[in-house]
């Protein structure tokens, strides 16, 4: 049993593989979230669905003290976000109106309760211009809001979202800048 050797064959290096075509999707990522909050000098994120929640998967915090501050792992419920409602826009308006019972079962606080006919109109206008806006949802810090929408991965079927978070002021003021760095970041991984 000593002198036994063990040679990997082909088949292992080539299910190794996926780990590092994933590796590179992950840096470019990073890279291209990062480009982001330098371009428009805002908190930056990524953001997945997990059950009812959205949650940031990726951060490129602002240096300014009043911004969307979050950090990766942190979770909100998918009506209470950008991210979260450009997540719910791509599902068919009768799992939206169950996402909504959901997370309306959830919240503690009474002002974060949706109405299901307000969400599936909010979520029309989302379809309709390709991007969701929140402004003083999050009851941590008001005057802020963000921006957010979909993309895809190469070769995956997960849905992730990509948002700015800023002040209010700031959000309006830089909107098309934001949209239009969103929309680039989308671009690289559809074209």
């Amino acid at each position: 049993r000593a002198s036994r050797q063990y040679t990997p064959s082909i088949r292992v290096v080539l299910l190794g593989s996926w780990i590092e075509r994933r590796f590179k999707e992950t840096q470019s990522l990073v890279k291209r979230l990062d480009a982001i909050q330098r371009r428009v000098k805002e908190t930056s994120y990524i953001a997945i669905q997990n059950r009812v929640y959205a949650q940031y998967v990726m951060e490129q915090r602002s240096a300014k003290p009043t911004r969307l501050d979050i950090y990766s792992g942190n979770t909100v419920h998918l009506t209470q976000s950008a991210c979260g409602r450009a997540l719910l826009a791509l599902k068919p308006d009768s799992e939206i109106s169950a996402l909504v019972r959901r997370c309306n079962a959830e919240v503690n606080d009474d002002r974060f309760k949706v109405k299901r006919t307000d969400t599936l109109r909010m979520i029309a206008e989302i379809r309709r211009d390709g991007y969701a806006k929140t402004t003083n949802v999050s009851s941590r810090v008001q005057g802020v809001g963000a921006i957010a929408m979909t993309f895809q991965l190469p070769g995956s079927s997960t849905a992730l979202a990509v948002g700015v978070g800023a002040t209010i002021v700031d959000l309006e003021r830089k909107k098309d800048m934001i949209l239009e760095s969103l929309r680039e970041f989308k671009r690289a991984f559809t074209d």
